[in-house]
């Protein structure tokens, strides 16, 4: 885990820190064991429990934004299509099994799988399709616009047939990261009330393999199999996502065996837990950098008018020491970082660039100084901090009390730049601070209030819709540094328009090289995410992109396969129906793929389950939450927006994780066979503590 040219950050649970509510429920020290406790689990049944630190904002795909609650929705709903978990390239295992296109690239015809239906029992036809993506362009929802530019309008001649007319090429439409929505539900709710306050409680109604049936704010989430799923039912009875404040505690639990994974630890627990019996880690970037924003707006700002000069932005890049940053405040576990596409994210082709020898701007304190001193911002009065026609130049920097990791860089880079000259002022708040900041009003003008802060952002396996975030369309939306550059501008709309991707990696590489050029933005690292589960309880975690990318069902990982053996008798990882493996049988009953073997669940005999991509990003959804006015710049602030919606939905407010998971991710195809992974789960409980339940049948720990 982005939205593009008219998204606004829509947050509707938007407000405290997540901790306080956490702290509230007893989620703290020991709290998540209290809370193991807690998250109910029937006898008998089979569940999967995952921990991470954060909570869920809100159910509603208009209006959610973390990268947590893009996990839900990958399980709770089908995209059109579905990416293949290994090559990213389109699937048939969405709510479209194929497609065609015609030569001018205009008009795209989607033929649907059979025998999908909502978790109500309703059949799920093309006119939800057409309703969902019909309902964003007639409205411009805020948080799918950017998505569906260029599409005019979708017909459907049957109910297995979804036609979309475009007014030009639209490159990226197997890519489009929206939900399909129920319209027997959504179509009754008024439009204003879908965008800003509907709070979609559970039970919810989706399409997925699992439904979501509970939701504790700040504790757990429980979602539970589908039976009907149009691939066939899970084998896993139920997950139960357990939210943590401190991710120290969601290792001891894991390590306990009250979790069976966990998802995004301190750097510092990897090695305790690389070493401890039972225990898998993995370390991988996935379309994730963390980086320093700087407020580069030409109109209204607070900002420092130094940082309008590029010579002054790029003097900065030369006074931070990446090496140092990695291994002080990362620990090692990560990659120095330069532009918004990390390296091993992408295959054939691979959208990573990287300036090269002569270009880059390395750690170089002395040549930061001399450009500083080129560019006419001097220390004159010899107190050693330079000046801006006469007053000496201050930075306001902003950390996160959310990331120890930025905090600790945030205490690096501070100590950086002072050393070249800048007064810096290092503060660390909460990330609602954060969207006050940079989505600032004064009454109805627009006004950045900030200098430069350190944030974290997860792409989307697009990476032209992650890139079409940062145009001079989405100032006051998704370009946080209120960046212009009319050469970027002009790349994007060429880039949205070219359906060869060998040529679209040649543009995604040209606007990486502008935007590193220009400078709006320093890209620090590509930290590594940190996920672990249990072995002893599990066989067969498998990473995605063919072993090189994640391996945990979480975020942006794919799952674990799992395959179990009784006699000659396994489950097909398509349709998970137990068959004959035996030579010469058991091959017909499943269309389109070859089962291949996964692992086994120790002491167990039966199934298996799979589960795909979700390209979620979850970036950060317009926080100028629709209020019935059609617009891409809004008099409303972010704060505001968020906090009107989450009164009205929730009645507390909440700010929990930060944007974007970015392509996530998800459990959704942990009932389906192309490429993705899967769980496998016990066909005889033993006894144990009904605490610890592993795939949904109490396991001995």
């Amino acid at each position: 885990m982005v939205p593009r040219s008219h998204v606004k950050r829509v947050v509707l649970v938007v407000g405290l820190a997540a901790l306080a509510v956490a702290l509230a429920v007893g989620v703290g020290a020991r709290g998540a064991r209290a809370e193991s406790s807690a998250s109910p689990s029937p006898s008998g049944n089979t569940v999967l429990r995952i921990g991470w630190v954060g909570d869920l904002d809100n159910m509603n795909p208009f209006i959610g934004w973390t990268n947590e609650v893009y996990e839900i929705y990958a399980n709770e709903y089908l995209k059109l299509v579905e990416p293949d978990v290994d090559t990213v390239k389109p699937g048939s295992g969405g709510v479209a099994k194929s497609w065609e296109v015609t030569p001018d690239g205009k008009k795209w015809t989607f033929h649907l799988n059979e025998g999908l239906t909502w978790h109500d029992g309703e059949p799920l036809t093309s006119k939800d399709v057409a309703w969902t993506y019909n309902f964003i362009i007639d409205n411009e929802a805020p948080a799918f616009i950017s998505f569906v530019g260029g599409i005019e309008r979708v017909e459907t001649p049957d109910d297995l047939t979804a036609v979309f007319y475009c007014s030009k090429p639209k490159a990226n439409m197997l890519d489009l990261d929206i939900p399909i929505l129920p319209e027997h539900i959504w179509g009754k709710l008024e439009p204003k009330k879908v965008m800003t306050s509907y709070p979609n409680d559970p039970p919810i109604v989706g399409s997925g393999p699992f439904q979501t049936v509970e939701w504790k704010h700040g504790r757990y989430l429980r979602m539970k199999t589908y039976d009907d799923f149009f691939l066939g039912r899970a084998i896993i009875d139920e997950i139960i996502y357990i939210s943590y404040t401190n991710p120290d505690t969601m290792v001891e639990d894991l390590k306990a065996g009250s979790l069976d994974a966990a998802y995004l630890f301190p750097p510092a627990q990897y090695s305790r837990l690389e070493t401890t019996p039972g225990i898998a880690v993995t370390a991988y970037t996935w379309r994730n950098w963390d980086y320093i924003g700087l407020n580069v707006y030409d109109g209204p700002s607070t900002g420092s008018p130094a940082l309008l000069d590029q010579r002054f932005r790029t003097a900065l890049e030369y006074g931070i020491d990446r090496d140092t940053i990695v291994s002080q405040a990362y620990g090692g576990k990560g990659l120095p970082g330069w532009s918004f596409m990390p390296p091993g994210s992408w295959e054939n082709p691979d959208y990573h660039w990287a300036p090269e020898d002569g270009v880059r701007r390395d750690y170089d304190p002395e040549r930061a100084k001399r450009i500083l001193d080129e560019a006419g911002f001097k220390d004159t009065d010899g107190d050693g901090i330079r000046e801006y026609k006469g007053k000496p130049i201050t930075l306001r920097l902003l950390g996160s009390t959310r990331s120890a990791e930025s905090q600790k860089s945030g205490k690096l880079i501070a100590g950086s730049w002072k050393a070249i000259g800048i007064d810096v002022r290092f503060q660390v708040v909460d990330e609602a601070v954060y969207f006050d900041k940079i989505w600032n009003y004064n009454g109805d003008t627009f006004e950045p209030d900030f200098d430069t802060y350190i944030w974290q952002w997860d792409g989307y396996h697009d990476p032209g819709q992650t890139l079409d975030c940062f145009t001079t369309a989405q100032i006051e939306g998704w370009n946080e540094f209120a960046w212009s550059n009319a050469k970027y501008d002009a790349l994007d709309v060429e880039q949205n328009q070219t359906i060869d991707v060998n040529q679209l990696a040649e543009l995604i590489k040209q606007m990486q090289a502008v935007m590193y050029e220009d400078a709006p933005t320093i890209v620090t690292a590509f930290p590594y995410k940190l996920a672990a589960y249990r072995t002893d309880k599990w066989e067969g975690w498998t990473r995605a992109l063919n072993g090189k990318g994640p391996g945990l069902p979480l975020g942006h990982l794919p799952l674990v396969v799992h395959e179990a053996e009784a006699g000659g008798r396994r489950a097909c990882k398509r349709c998970l129906q137990h068959v004959d493996h035996s030579p010469g049988r058991g091959r017909r009953h499943c269309r389109d793929r070859d089962d291949r073997l996964g692992a086994t669940q120790k002491g167990t005999g039966a199934g298996g389950v799979r589960r795909n991509a979700r390209g979620a990003g979850a970036a950060r959804r317009a926080a100028l939450a629709f209020a019935g006015e059609r617009s891409v710049r809004r008099s409303v602030t972010p704060r505001q927006a968020a906090r009107g919606a989450g009164d009205q939905a929730a009645g507390f407010g909440v700010l929990t994780t930060r944007k974007r998971t970015g392509p996530s991710l998800s459990l959704r195809m942990l009932c389906r066979c192309p490429a993705e992974l899967g769980i496998r789960v016990p066909a005889v409980a033993a006894s144990v503590s009904p605490s610890i339940s592993i795939c949904g049948t109490p396991s001995s720990t």
